[in-house]
């Protein structure tokens, strides 16, 4: 099996504006829900619920989500089939951080397993905007 196509397209200039908007939205959310899950669980210590980490987490993780599907658009004619089932694997492994924190709090300072379990969201939040605006609509890949 190859991923290399001749009939593979490269990502357009609405797709990356799709993944800019993604980007605002996604980053928009998860700070919110930082912002909520930090006051309302008096986890105002716990650094991943902070402002700066929850953005540049979220903005650089899309970045290479986005520059990953970019790569997948010009080797494959299968680019979305590849994305989706990547950024599923990648936000499934990405939850073994938040689960093994709810399990051992004490191991990060500030943290505790409510806190722990407020990341979640923070985790998938990213990976369905993503999903959502990169993957090409039936349609597009038919022009």
């Amino acid at each position: 099996m190859t991923l290399a196509s001749s009939e593979a397209r490269p990502v357009t200039r609405v797709r990356w504006a799709r993944a800019g908007v993604a980007i605002l939205i996604a980053t928009a959310s998860n700070l919110l829900i930082a912002l909520a899950a930090a006051a309302a669980l008096d986890a105002g210590d716990f650094t991943a619920l902070q402002p700066g980490p929850v953005i540049t987490v979220t903005v650089l993780a899309m970045i290479l989500g986005t520059l990953f599907f970019a790569v997948l658009a010009r080797l494959t004619r299968r680019a979305r089939g590849w994305f989706v089932t990547v950024a599923l694997a990648a936000a499934v492994a990405s939850l073994v951080a938040p689960i093994s924190l709810a399990v051992a709090p004490s191991s990060f300072p500030g943290a505790t397993t409510a806190a722990a379990l407020a990341l979640i969201p923070l985790h998938l939040i990213p990976a369905a905007a993503l999903v959502v605006a990169l993957i090409p609509d039936p349609k597009e890949q038919k022009k």
